[in-house]
Formats: structure tokens, sequence, C-alpha cells
């Protein structure tokens, strides 16, 4: 018996494309999803060296909103699994989904996975004063491709990674974390 979807599902994802679907989740779920968390705690991580008056926000950690977050991420994780077809390749965007691509593996989803990051990625003494910030790590190592708006942000998280986690810089930017290679870039 197929998982995947009814031909209705399937005609809206062939003509709306997976993006638009999954563009109308995040608007379903962005009443709990906007919560503190996504948009103070995650965001702004890169502001808080320069802008001392976040610091009182991002030290403000709720567990609540934490796990929300990780609720979201599995969820599109299952959503997103009735679509795919043996031979897609996924490609993921910005903070709201850090944890999407550890989510798919734990789904036994094997295609490509690739990541793009719309804000910057904090130096390592930054991303380190989030609590969950091993669980964040581990889940961006999951992804085959990590892009980053700029080639700082893609050198703090190579440095992170190698410094904080013990991964295994390769030639050309790629990381080598436990038996996954992945390539970390600046596009």
């Amino acid at each position: 018996m197929s998982t995947k979807p009814e031909t209705g599902s399937r005609w809206w994802a062939e003509h709306f494309h997976l993006p638009v679907i999954v563009g109308v989740l995040v608007g379903a779920v962005l009443l709990k999803f906007g919560s503190p968390l996504t948009n103070v705690r995650l965001s702004p991580a890169p502001l808080v060296a320069q802008e001392p008056c976040l610091s009182a926000a991002w030290t403000a950690f709720n567990a609540e909103d934490y796990a929300a977050y990780r609720r979201v991420n599995r969820l599109f994780a299952e959503k997103l699994c009735a679509f795919l077809a043996p031979d897609d390749i996924i490609w993921i965007h910005d903070y709201h989904l850090f944890l999407l691509g550890d989510e798919l593996r734990n789904l036994s989803v094997t295609a490509p996975l690739g990541f793009f990051l719309h804000i910057p990625f904090p130096p390592p003494e930054v991303f380190l004063a989030l609590p969950w910030y091993q669980e964040l790590t581990d889940a961006l190592c999951a992804f085959d491709l990590l892009g980053f708006q700029t080639r700082r942000d893609a050198r703090n998280f190579l440095h992170f990674a190698t410094e904080e986690t013990g991964a295994e810089l390769l030639a050309n930017d790629r990381l080598k974390v436990q038996d996954h290679i992945l390539k970390v870039a600046a596009y």
C-alpha cells in the first residue's frame, strides 16, 4: 500500500510546486512557530556581538518555545515525505528549518539535502550561547550542502564545526562528520 497522497494532493504538488505547499504549511504553523525562539533567539544571534541591547533577549531561552520549534520541524518532515520521489533533491531555506534535514534523515530519507541560511551565521562563541547548539549543529550536519550568504558565515560554521564538534575539515570546504561528508560554501 502506497503512503503517497491521493491524486488531488499530487495534482496540487505538480501544479503549485512543493515550495508553495511548504509555504502554506509555514503560514499554518506560524501562529505558534513565530515564537520568540525563532524571531529573537535564533535570528539575531549574529547581531548580539554588535548590539549589546539584544543580549538580554538572547539569554532568555524558553524550553517550551524550543519544543514547539522541534515539533514544527518534525511536522514539516512528515508532510514533505508524502510528496518525495526517489530522484528528488531537497533544498531547504533558513533558520526556521534548521532541524528539518535531521528529521528527514530520521524518517529514512536518503535524497540529497541542501540548506541555505538567509541570515549571518554567528561566530562560534555566540552560537555556543544557545542551550541547544549541539542539536542544531548535528541537524545542520545532516545536510549534504550548506549554503551561506558570505564567505565569513561559511568560515564561522566551518570553524565552529571543527573546533566544537570534532568534524574533520577536508579539501574544498567539505566536512566529515562521522561517516557523512557535507559541502559548506557561500553563494
